[in-house]
């Protein structure tokens, strides 16, 4: 990730309003008390902590979790290598119909989106999640969605860091 070069925010400007969510009672009160349960504590310290995220509220509504982060761009130095695209790619039959759940359910909420211009493509895959001993139905399996980068991990230039040595650094 690299820092983009230009002026630092203006801290007087107003909150972007693609974050920003003021707290409203009739309408998040009953949503904050279902989300958060704080029925172990005792009465007065539920309260204090549900009066900071009335406060605080942008940070807790689910919003936020679609803001871009702004500022930073993510830079890969492949240097000369030549584009690699994984072409047809065949999955099973069971596995096509979880893998788009998977894929409509992540470009939904915006994680993801179709290209029709690129020119590094890799395979995704499903790798269920561990401790599913019990679970004999292909349907039933929890997985995880992930995207095979070991050939582009294999062209990309490693930026080395040197750790100090502890008496160097004392």
């Amino acid at each position: 990730m690299r820092r983009l070069k230009h002026p630092a925010p203006d801290l007087n400007a107003p909150v972007d309003s693609a974050f920003f969510s003021e707290f409203i009672l009739e309408k998040h009160e009953a949503q904050m008390r279902q989300e958060v349960d704080l029925s172990h504590l005792d009465p007065d310290l539920q309260e204090k902590i549900y009066s900071l995220i009335r406060e605080f509220w942008s940070v807790f509504n689910s919003k936020g979790i679609f803001v871009p982060v702004k500022y930073y761009k993510c830079i890969i130095d492949t240097g000369d290598a030549r584009t690699i695209a994984v072409k047809k790619i065949l999955y099973g039959k069971r596995k096509t119909v979880i893998m788009q759940r998977c894929i409509a359910a992540l470009a939904k909420v915006g994680h993801i989106e179709q290209i029709t211009d690129g020119h590094w493509l890799f395979k995704a895959l499903l790798a269920p999640k561990p401790h599913q001993e019990t679970v004999y139905n292909i349907e039933d399996f929890v997985w995880r969605f992930c995207v095979n980068y070991i050939p582009l991990n294999g062209v990309t230039r490693i930026i080395a860091y040197r750790i100090p040595r502890c008496d160097s650094a004392v």
